[in-house]
């Protein structure tokens, strides 16, 4: 059910996105404004550094996560992507996720070397619908969310965010 609710949706009033620097990361994502005024940065308890941001665009919300690894992961596939899935994991827990599709693996990311990514469908507490897709590398990880409004979601525009990400050049 929770499936078709989300094929279902269409293009509306999804809003225009551009590229933009997320503070002072060295990421760059599509949104529909500058993040520059909301960008948050803090450490992890590891010493990783991260960002995060969200901003309005028509109806919908777009936030970002984003994580330099203080310490490279290395190269194995499957230790990543455990590591972003354990992570999808918490994020659910603190969206207070009532319900979700199930993660899709197996995206690559253009441009970005080992990147690689994991899609999902969440429905909050609140009844907001959510399209979240995690990327993770061996010196990065990055959660972008889309949804949460009115507003109906465009798949196409969605991905363009979703895929879009740009992490740091090395």
């Amino acid at each position: 059910l929770l499936l078709s609710v989300f094929n279902s949706l269409q293009a509306q009033d999804f809003p225009k996105l551009s590229r933009y620097e997320i503070g002072e990361s060295g990421f760059e994502a599509y949104l529909p404004c500058s993040p520059a005024d909301v960008v948050d940065s803090s450490v992890s308890d590891d010493g990783s550094p991260v960002w995060t941001a969200e901003v309005e665009g028509g109806d919908l919300l777009f936030g970002i996560i984003c994580v330099k690894f203080a310490e490279p992961l290395g190269f194995d596939a499957e230790l990543n992507t455990q590591l972003l899935e354990s992570y999808l994991d918490y994020l659910k827990e603190a969206f207070e996720v009532s319900e979700s599709v199930g993660y899709g693996y197996g995206h690559v990311l253009e441009l970005s070397e080992n990147a690689l990514g994991m899609l999902d469908y969440w429905l909050d507490s609140d009844g907001y619908e959510w399209k979240i897709k995690g990327w993770v590398s061996n010196s990065y990880l990055t959660v972008l969310y889309v949804g949460g409004g009115e507003g109906e979601l465009n798949e196409e525009a969605s991905n363009m965010f979703l895929d879009g990400i740009r992490f740091p050049a090395k």
